[in-house]
C-alpha cells in the first residue's frame, strides 16, 4: 500500500474497541474498499508491524497489552458487518 494511501484513506489504526493489538487487516481491509481501493493478493511481499512502545513479542495479556481478542472480534462485527453484509457481499455475488 503506499503511504499516500495510508495517509489519505486509513489515517491511523483505532485502538479503541479493538484493542492495541488486534483487527488490524480487517480495519485496513474494510477503510479500503469503503474508500474505493482494492484488495490484492501478492505472494512476493510481506507485512510488517513495527510498535514502538511494545516489546517484540507483544506480551500479550499483560498491562501494557491486556489479552481482548474477544471483545475485538465483536467488535469488528459491530463495526463492519451491515457494510460487509449490505455493500460488499452484494457485488461480490453478482
Amino acid at each position: 500500500m503506499p503511504r499516500k494511501w495510508w495517509d489519505e484513506n486509513i489515517k491511523e489504526l483505532q485502538t479503541e474497541g479493538y484493542g492495541p493489538t488486534y483487527q488490524d487487516s480487517v480495519e485496513v481491509c474494510m477503510k479500503t474498499w469503503k474508500a474505493g481501493g482494492k484488495l490484492m493478493l501478492t505472494k512476493s511481499t510481506w507485512y510488517a508491524h513495527k510498535h514502538r512502545s511494545f516489546s517484540r513479542t507483544h506480551q500479550e495479556g499483560s498491562l501494557e497489552n491486556p489479552s481482548k481478542r474477544e471483545e475485538s472480534w465483536k467488535y469488528a462485527l459491530s463495526v463492519w458487518e451491515q457494510y460487509y453484509l449490505n455493500e460488499l457481499l452484494p457485488g461480490w455475488n453478482a
